[in-house]
């Protein structure tokens, strides 16, 4: 059956550790003598080749491997990682814009390729002004907390109930003046607490004063009123924030959708809009196997015996 896809598909996408296609027999040459003109594409965290190749996992690993969780956390505290399996998220946009260059190195000469993505590799883009303050001026970036290089005081402080914060930035030192008018700071403006210099060599203690500030108000309101007199801020928003969020509402960011065995649940729309096609709206949730048979039917002429077959035997699921 995986060879009559093979036989197929344009690409080849796989995410397995280095070797194990190989050894399930589906390795670039043998598949590409199945389809000479197939992309495959392989990604994994660390490249097919080199002394750290075998080293298997998840994103997060990579995102550790990388350096991304040095710069996660608090000063002097053990990093908290980034959210997620940062890698995966970021190294999809590189495989796609790679997959549609072989496809065009296809089109002018008829040539599949093999493209060996390395998780890790694509991500330290995303770290260029840390390696670059490192190559250029020898300075190691370490973890800030949620502390700015440049909008000082930057951070999320709680608010009135459960879990629930806010986030600040003061960018310029008019925005100062005007938060310690809102929270009654005129002795440190007093004290020649100005500019951003200033700010930042008392920055604990300034911190340490907006946390008290802001707990005696409940999120929304302070963020209207902040946001009033032009200081950044915004009520850090959890999952229910969002479903209830009128841009995204506005937008229709969240589609819902029913399920063959649970309730009704809402998806991510394509966060793109087009001005000379519609995005299709899904009608249900995707679940295990859904596109089984229709592939198996419509796009590999199986008839109806060996599709049965299939299912009877347990190959799918």
């Amino acid at each position: 059956m995986l060879n009559d896809l093979l036989g197929w598909a344009d690409v080849f996408t796989e995410s397995f550790a280095p070797g194990v296609v190989d050894r399930m027999g589906f390795g670039y040459e043998a598949v590409r003598q199945i389809n000479p003109g197939i992309i495959m594409i392989s990604s994994s965290l660390m490249g097919q080749t080199g002394p750290w190749s075998p080293y298997a996992g998840y994103g997060n690993l990579a995102a550790a491997v990388s350096g991304f969780h040095a710069l996660t956390g608090y000063p002097d505290a053990p990093p908290t990682g980034c959210f997620g399996p940062y890698t995966d998220f970021t190294s999809v946009r590189f495989n796609a814009l790679a997959i549609l260059g072989a496809l065009r190195h296809r089109a002018a000469t008829g040539a599949g390729q093999f493209i060996d993505m390395g998780q890790a590799e694509a991500a330290l883009h995303f770290l260029a002004p840390e390696c670059l303050a490192w190559l250029r001026d020898g300075i190691t970036v370490d973890a800030p907390g949620n502390r700015d290089a440049h909008d000082v005081p930057s951070g999320v402080f709680r608010v009135q109930g459960v879990d629930r914060w806010i986030a600040i930035a003061v960018e310029t030192d008019a925005q100062w003046q005007a938060l310690c008018g809102l929270a009654a700071f005129d002795d440190l403006v007093a004290d020649g607490v100005r500019d951003a210099s200033a700010r930042r060599a008392r920055e604990a203690e300034i911190e340490t004063r907006i946390a008290a500030w802001t707990q005696t108000f409940e999120g929304p309101a302070l963020e209207a009123l902040l946001q009033a007199q032009g200081i950044p801020a915004h009520c850090v928003a959890d999952t229910h924030d969002l479903i209830a969020d009128a841009q995204l509402a506005h937008r229709g960011h969240f589609l819902p959708v029913e399920h063959q065995a649970f309730a009704p649940a809402a998806v991510e729309s394509t966060r793109l809009r087009f001005s000379r096609s519609v995005a299709r709206t899904p009608t249900h949730a995707p679940w295990f196997g859904i596109d089984n048979e229709r592939v198996l039917r419509d796009v590999l002429n199986y008839d109806a015996t060996r599709v049965r077959s299939l299912i009877d035997g347990g190959i799918l699921q």
